[in-house]
């Protein structure tokens, strides 16, 4: 997944800013859990919600837990 995708969960219609795997990289093994957890529970003022793609694209949505592809 090369670039940020503003995808809709198809389980639960939450709209899912999906950032790509490269975040990952961007932080420390030992803040990488924290970081992701906290990526999830950023909420814009307009519901948005923020979840991190894996190497496939696949992503889950923060709301419901739905796993989906963008891929």
């Amino acid at each position: 997944m090369p670039a940020t995708a503003e995808l809709r969960c198809a389980s639960c219609g939450t709209t899912v800013i999906v950032l790509p795997r490269i975040l990952h990289g961007l932080v420390s093994e030992e803040l990488e859990a924290d970081f992701l957890g906290h990526t999830r529970e950023i909420e814009t003022e307009d519901g948005k919600r923020f979840t991190v793609a894996d190497d496939s694209g696949a992503w889950t949505c923060p709301h419901c837990g739905h796993e989906a592809s963008s891929a």
